[in-house]
């Protein structure tokens, strides 16, 4: 662990469609709900203006509202365009010929920019261009693939795979501005979470014993001859961190986490192991008034699936 790299949560601005200036992706692969088209049961159509889609329920399906009529109709996941916003980390928006391009106006002052659940990337350059100032940032990085395991052998020989998330830190607090998001990869190139916000920092570092895991909702069972079925389905990280905090953080961070209890968040453990990124919620956390000068800081988190 990083002692050095204190607690990173970052509570994501809110996406809505006045933010969303341009992108490459069409919104859905199914054609828009029409109130006077009859459907079949089992067709699925999408909405703007809940930017989700629907499958019919029934058959003759007609003039019932997807958005509200859940007898006639099932929510079927996010549009493709808008899957990065629905604040679930396993659906996906799909590239585009290996690209991906968002262009945002969020009036609004943010530093820090995520990108999780990454499939098939290569490249994400993002710039900042600012109608006063002009072009402030312009930041290209190459994501490797990288070694599986460790050791010359894999070095050489092993399976390699790509990083599955990128952390932008540094985005020029320019309220007015327009951020371009150009992600470049193979036919399977996805992207499951694309954050901003203003980080806040706590902590000197999480230690040393940190725990690491996830809950997997997939289905393995037994039959009656011995044999096993797999379905599989989505699962989420978990993590349990203890740190020192400042007396003096003891009461801001008690506040925030009470502000943030059923808000999904990020939060960036260390930036040595990507492991330690969660976007989600906090289970449990205890504050130990231990020192004078210090306290100890245990927290539980729950990642979204």
């Amino acid at each position: 662990m990083k002692p050095s790299c204190a607690l990173t949560i970052v509570a994501p601005s809110v996406i809505k469609d006045a933010n969303l200036i341009a992108s490459n992706l069409p919104e859905s692969a199914f054609p828009a709900w029409n109130p006077t088209a009859t459907y079949a049961l089992g067709e699925i159509v999408h909405l703007l203006s809940t930017h989700r889609e629907y499958k019919s329920a029934i058959a003759g399906n007609q003039g019932k509202n997807p958005a509200t009529d859940t007898d006639a109709w099932v929510d079927n996941g996010p549009t493709n365009k808008w899957a990065p916003f629905d604040g679930s980390v396993g659906t996906q928006a799909i590239g585009v010929g290996g690209l991906i391009t968002y262009q945002f106006r969020l009036g609004a002052v943010v530093s820090y920019m995520g990108l999780l659940n990454l499939t098939g990337a290569s490249t994400i350059n993002v710039r900042v261009v600012d109608p006063v100032a002009g072009e402030v940032y312009n930041k290209t990085v190459d994501l490797q693939r990288r070694p599986e395991a460790v050791g010359w052998w894999n070095w050489f020989f092993g399976p390699r795979s790509m990083a599955s998330q990128s952390l932008f830190d540094d985005l020029p607090p320019f309220r007015n501005a327009d951020i371009f998001v150009t992600i470049t990869g193979g036919n399977d190139l996805g992207l499951g979470v694309l954050l901003f916000g203003l980080p806040r920092k706590f902590s000197y570092g999480v230690q040393y014993g940190a725990r690491l895991g996830i809950q997997d909702y997939s289905r393995k069972e037994r039959t009656p001859y011995g044999d096993y079925v797999f379905v599989e389905r989505a699962f989420a990280k978990r993590a349990s961190f203890t740190m020192l905090i400042n007396a003096g953080e003891v009461d801001p961070l008690s506040t925030y986490l009470a502000r943030i209890r059923t808000t999904p968040v990020l939060w960036v453990g260390s930036d040595r192991f990507e492991a330690t990124t969660i976007y989600g919620i906090y289970k449990n956390y205890e504050l130990v008034i231990a020192y004078p000068e210090y306290s100890v800081f245990e927290l539980e988190l729950e990642g979204l699936t």
